[in-house]
């Protein structure tokens, strides 16, 4: 798998050391250490914005179930975003990846711990490829629901770069299936948990870099259970487009947005439009399957 990010020689336009990255977002280019600094700044400015997270309070970090190669990175600046107001990260991981959060073990406070080969099975047993997709994403919120309203943490994190949200979004709309739409939103409500995206205005190609310039890149990490082989038409041309071109990036998890505010009726859990009775299909098929997982603490 190669790395499409650009480099470059020039120097930092933030304090004139030599440069190595040309950040996505506002194509500045940037030294090692202001391209941390811009990262950690861009998380922090993302959970300032939810307003939700208090000093002191524990957040749940959620482990995508396709396992990106920038995760470790994206958690590890998530984890430095919020030191200063002495938040502590539990992890909901699974069960085959236990062995790799030992390098995550001095800003975790707690894992909990679910078969992901599981959860995997149950969604894949869908057969259609949107639907699958869409049973993933909300597979990960919904185990964050159970897991912190088990645990009592109020705040859940959901690591989604802002290029896959995009894409997300985008993909619901066109097959009108507002049940995989729902899952490209900043921040959802329910329950009394809050799940918010930290990595929302951060693209996948600027995480991948980060974690390619300090050795934290694993390229083996994305292919997961044969998901890699499902095919839909179109998703790998609308992949490059959004994370090659950040003025379009909004556009359509905005548009989500403004069409489910007009919903009479939402999913008690994920906020997915419903006609009729209290969940939307994917949540009233998962939760009884799920609903007695997420219980074990590392």
């Amino acid at each position: 798998m190669g790395i499409d990010f650009e480099t470059t020689r020039r120097s930092c336009a933030r304090c004139g050391r030599a440069a190595s990255y040309l950040l996505r977002a506002s194509g500045e280019p940037l030294c090692n250490r202001c391209f941390e600094r811009a990262i950690v700044k861009a998380i922090r400015r993302a959970i300032g914005g939810y307003g939700v997270l208090n000093p002191g309070d524990q957040l749940l970090a959620v482990e995508p179930l396709k396992m990106p190669p920038w995760l470790w990175v994206s958690i590890r600046y998530l984890a430095r975003s919020l030191r200063s107001h002495r938040n502590k990260i539990a992890l909901l991981s699974y069960k085959e990846r236990r062995e790799g959060l030992v390098k995550m073990d001095e800003i975790y406070r707690a894992a909990i711990y679910v078969d992901r080969k599981y959860i995997i099975d149950l969604c894949k047993s869908l057969g259609d490829p949107i639907r699958i997709i869409g049973c993933l994403l909300k597979a990960e919120y919904m185990l964050g629901f159970i897991a912190s309203k088990s645990h009592g943490i109020k705040v859940v994190a959901l690591m989604r770069p802002r290029d896959l949200c995009s894409l997300i979004g985008f993909l619901g709309i066109a097959y009108m299936d507002f049940e995989l739409a729902v899952e490209s939103l900043p921040i959802r409500i329910s329950g009394g948990v809050t799940a918010i995206n930290p990595i929302y205005t951060i693209s996948s190609i600027d995480l991948s870099a980060l974690a390619f310039l300090f050795n934290m890149y694993d390229s083996d990490e994305d292919i997961v259970l044969g998901l890699d082989q499902m095919v839909i038409p179109g998703v790998e041309e609308l992949t490059k487009i959004y994370s090659h071109s950040p003025e379009i990036m909004y556009s359509s998890s905005e548009a989500v947005r403004k069409i489910l505010s007009n919903a009479e009726r939402r999913c008690s859990i994920c906020g997915a439009p419903i006609s009729s009775g209290d969940l939307c299909s994917i949540c009233s098929y998962l939760y009884p399957l799920l609903k007695h997982l997420p219980n074990a603490r590392g």
